[in-house]
C-alpha cells in the first residue's frame, strides 16, 4: 500500500464526519453524502484488505470456487451489534425491536487493515492453522454496481439515531415488499449507521465491512443460504494468500494447488487480473511478531 496506515486513518475520520452528521440530521442518509469519502478511497493505489479464514473444508472450498460470505449481524458475536442510545424506556422496547429488524435488512462481510495480526489470526485463523485472503480493492470497486464498503468507528459509547422508530417503519415496508414479491429497491441506507460503530475494546481487529441491503442482494450477484447467509458468487478479487504459521500440510497443499489453478486461468483468460501470490507466514525470533516467505509457485 503507498501510504501506510494514514490512508485507513484519513478515511475513517472522513466516514464518521458523515456518518456523525447523519445520525443527529432529520434527513435520511444518502450514498451521494459520501462522495468525499469515496474520492479518498479511490485516491490511494494498491489498496488492499484482508479476511482471516479457519482452514475448514467449507472456507477453503469458498475460496476455490470465487464465493465471498456474508452474514446477518445477528449470528455475530458482539452482543451490542446495531445498539444506539434510546432516550426512554418507551424508545428503548422500540430501539430493541428496530435493531433485530436492521439485523435482518442488511447482509455484512468483515475484512481487516493488515495480514499480521496476531489476535486476529488466533481468533479467526483457528490459532493461525489457516490462512489469510489479501483482497484488491480497485478489483472490488469495479466488480460491484454499488459498493457499501465503511470502516468501523470505535468509540465508548454508543450513538444517537434522532430518526429511529421512522427507520423502522421503513424497515417494515421494505420488508412487506420483500414479501409480497413487489421489490422497489427503496433505499433504507441509514441501516449503515447501525453497523459502523463498536465498543472501543474492538478497536484491535481493525475492520473495514462491506454492508448490502437485502433489497439489493441480487446487483451483488448473490444467493442467500439458510436465511442468514449471503453467498456472492464470481468474487475474483483476490490478490495474494497468507498461509498461517500452524497450517498443516495438507491445507497447505490444497491451498497451493487451488492457487495454481486459479493462475492458469487467469494467464490464459483477457480479464489482465495479476497471479495470486501466497505467502509463508512463520514467527519472528526477537519480537512479537510475524514474518512471511513469498512461496515459489
Amino acid at each position: 500500500m503507498s501510504d501506510g496506515s494514514s490512508m485507513y486513518t484519513n478515511a475513517r475520520l472522513v466516514c464518521k464526519q458523515i456518518i456523525e452528521r447523519n445520525l443527529s440530521a432529520d434527513n435520511f442518509l444518502s450514498i451521494k453524502q459520501f462522495k468525499n469519502y469515496r474520492m479518498i478511497m479511490d485516491s490511494y493505489s494498491g489498496l488492499k484488505f484482508y479476511q482471516y479464514c479457519s482452514p475448514s473444508d467449507r472456507r477453503i472450498d469458498q475460496f476455490d470456487n470465487n464465493i465471498f460470505s456474508c452474514s446477518n449481524p445477528l449470528c455475530f458475536n458482539d452482543i451490542f451489534e446495531g445498539m444506539v442510545v434510546a432516550k426512554d424506556e418507551i424508545e428503548r422496547a422500540s430501539v430493541r425491536e428496530t435493531i433485530k429488524k436492521a439485523c435482518n435488512a442488511v447482509f455484512i462481510g468483515c475484512f481487516s487493515e493488515s495480514w499480521d495480526n496476531l489476535l486476529m489470526n488466533a481468533h479467526y485463523s483457528a490459532s493461525f492453522t489457516g490462512f489469510c485472503l489479501e483482497y484488491d480493492y480497485t478489483r472490488m470497486r469495479t466488480h460491484f454496481p454499488y459498493l457499501y464498503f465503511f470502516p468501523v468507528i470505535y468509540q465508548d459509547h454508543p450513538s444517537a439515531l434522532a430518526k429511529i422508530i421512522q427507520l423502522g417503519q421503513d424497515i417494515d415496508q421494505v420488508n412487506a415488499e420483500i414479501a409480497t414479491g413487489k421489490l422497489s429497491f427503496k433505499k433504507i441506507d441509514d441501516v449503515i449507521s447501525y453497523f459502523i460503530h463498536k465498543a472501543d475494546i474492538w478497536e484491535y481487529e481493525r475492520e473495514w465491512r462491506l454492508i448490502i441491503p437485502v433489497t439489493q442482494y441480487e446487483n451483488f450477484g448473490g444467493r442467500i443460504e439458510n436465511d442468514y447467509f449471503l453467498l456472492i458468487e464470481n468474487f475474483d478479487c483476490v490478490s495474494a494468500v497468507y498461509l498461517g504459521a500452524n497450517i498443516t500440510d495438507e491445507n497447505k497443499e490444497k491451498i497451493l494447488e487451488i492457487v495454481r489453478r486459479k493462475n492458469a486461468d487467469r494467464r490464459r483468460s483477457t480479464s489482465g487480473l495479476p497471479e495470486i501470490e501466497v505467502y509463508e507466514t512463520g514467527i519472528c525470533q526477537d519480537s512479537y511478531k510475524l514474518i512471511s516467505k513469498k512461496v515459489a509457485l
